[in-house]
């Protein structure tokens, strides 16, 4: 159960950054806009009232779409963006949202070094080139 609230807890950790990332750079905000906040909200809410619950799926790779089609198309604009700078400012965050597994009981049991973090960039970079480019 602790896993699953870290994962729940680093997906919206994931979400808040990526549109921290994009309002910053779109909105010219230091801090997030009005706009940018309410969909971090919604987000978060539409994250905690998942169907799956302790099962759930990254929302890329989900069956059931939780968010209003407006809103889902805001936030895979929001991710296209941000996805590929993750790497470069966020890298342990971007690596974990892969879904890059290299341990479960590792992943389950220790958070990631800075070693850790630059050994699976570079795997990282390999998958990311291969989904999206």
């Amino acid at each position: 159960m602790l896993y699953i609230d870290k994962r729940i807890k680093r997906e919206k950790k994931t979400v808040y950054v990526m549109i921290k990332m994009y309002c910053r750079h779109f909105h010219r905000e230091k801090e997030m806009c009005i706009n940018c906040l309410d969909l971090y909200k919604y987000a978060e809410a539409r994250i905690d009232k998942c169907p799956f619950g302790q099962t759930k799926p990254v929302c890329n790779a989900c069956t059931v779409h939780c968010f209003k089609k407006d809103i889902r198309d805001e936030i895979k604009r929001i991710m296209r963006f941000s996805g590929p700078k993750m790497i470069l400012y966020h890298p342990c965050l971007a690596v974990k949202r892969s879904g890059v597994q290299i341990s479960p009981l590792r992943l389950e049991n220790q958070s990631f070094t800075a070693l850790d973090c630059k050994a699976l960039l570079f795997l990282y970079t390999q998958i990311y080139t291969q989904l999206y480019l």
